[in-house]
């Protein structure tokens, strides 16, 4: 039954977060609400192992996410189930898109698709500066992470003056933020 249920919810991400690996974000918190399969602070480590792996981040985080829920074989479901829509959509497309691309409608469609993208992106990004920029305190409340705004500053200042490669600065923000835990 847990297959079952991971097949429905990531196709519908997949069929929904048009944008890429970023745009699924909100979805996967949104069923991290809803589904006792991971957490919201799970996700965002989710979120960092993706990010730093190589790989399209969606379904890195599809595939991280189904291990959570169901292991191994979950981890296949849901990568699945993230990719078919698109699969679906590219054959559906590819039929069609070279007999209808220079229409007006078909250029028109996906103008207005760039809102809806960039709306989605954005989402992803507030979601993520929320749970990485506060933490939960006493009584509930949310308190700002100062730690996390200045490793921010730090990566951003160093970013701006030395063009380094990003593994450079995917070790060192791992580095800094492994010893700011301890």
């Amino acid at each position: 039954m847990i297959y079952l249920q991971l097949f429905y919810e990531f196709f519908k991400i997949g069929l929904f977060a048009i944008g890429g690996g970023m745009a699924t974000i909100p979805f996967l918190y949104a069923l991290a609400e809803r589904m006792p399969w991971y957490t919201a602070q799970e996700l965002v480590n989710m979120i960092a192992i993706s990010e730093a792996t190589p790989g399209p981040t969606g379904i890195n985080m599809a595939t991280a996410a189904g291990f959570a829920a169901a292991g191994i074989t979950g981890s296949f479901v849901s990568t699945f189930s993230l990719v078919l829509p698109a699969f679906i959509c590219i054959v559906m497309v590819s039929r069609y898109l070279t007999k209808f691309y220079k229409s007006r409608r078909i250029q028109k469609a996906f103008y207005c698709l760039r809102p809806v993208v960039t709306a989605q992106i954005a989402a992803a990004l507030l979601l993520v500066m929320q749970a990485t920029l506060l933490y939960s305190g006493k009584n509930g409340w949310n308190a700002i992470s100062y730690k996390a705004i200045i490793l921010y500053g730090a990566l951003f200042v160093l970013v701006r003056k030395y063009k380094l490669h990003p593994v450079v600065y995917l070790f060192i923000g791992g580095f800094t933020g492994w010893l700011l835990a301890l």
